[in-house]
């Protein structure tokens, strides 16, 4: 067992000796980017990782946890348990996740919830494999377009809905939507490349941002 602190806003997260062994990490081989763990925790694992922590700051939770595999350095894979706390400002915003990380095999092993992960993680293999075999057909934006928002695009990433948007000289251009209730607001369809709407800040920083609530929002990109 080990814990970990993660900062929000600065990208770091830092590792105690127990979190470090883990995940099977020597010191010289983690550099206190999040990003570094990629090389214990597979893609599939990955998501479901992200996939429990954006529900929580969706629903504007204190804490989150998973369960997830690490990838070891011998080849073998062994179950882990996540537990964080997450922190918010003044705003509501969060800034900080503070948590533990532990072995989890034993409790896992021939329950209902390693079923349950297996058939989740089934799913989500399924899910990205029909995404690629139909992107690799496609030849265009158009084509991408098609695939992503067309019908069972959302679905195919467990979303309600989807936006699709193009960057092209420093300007964010949303170009297809899929699953969303009414129509995207005349002044959101094109926009700068810079930091003051979700979209355009995420496609400029290359990192996903996650937003709990509309006060949070506003907060955070004030109109």
């Amino acid at each position: 067992m080990g814990t970990f602190d993660w900062d929000l806003d600065g990208g770091s997260m830092d590792l105690d000796p127990g979190a470090m062994e883990v995940f099977d990490l020597r010191p010289e081989e983690y550099d206190g980017a999040p990003m570094s763990l990629v090389t214990r925790v597979p893609p599939e694992e990955g998501l479901r990782l992200d996939e429990a922590l954006s529900q929580a700051l969706q629903d504007g939770l204190s804490s989150y946890g998973a369960y997830f595999r690490v990838q070891c350095r011998d080849g073998t894979q062994r179950w882990t348990h996540s537990q964080g706390r997450i922190l918010h400002d003044a705003d509501g915003k969060p800034y900080r996740i503070i948590g533990i990380v532990r072995e989890a095999t034993s409790e896992l092993a021939d329950s209902a919830l390693l079923r349950s992960l297996q058939q989740e993680r089934q799913r989500q293999t399924v899910m990205v494999q029909q995404t690629t075999a139909a992107l690799a057909r496609a030849l265009s934006v158009k084509d991408v377009t098609r695939v992503l928002t067309g019908t069972g695009g959302a679905r195919r990433f467990g979303a309600d809905g989807l936006v699709l948007g193009l960057v092209e000289n420093d300007q964010f251009e949303v170009i297809a939507t899929a699953g969303l209730e009414g129509e995207v607001p005349d002044d959101m369809m094109t926009s700068r490349l810079d930091d003051t709407l979700p979209l355009a800040d995420a496609a400029r920083s290359r990192r996903p941002i996650f937003l709990g609530s509309r006060g949070e929002l506003i907060a955070r990109y004030p109109p």
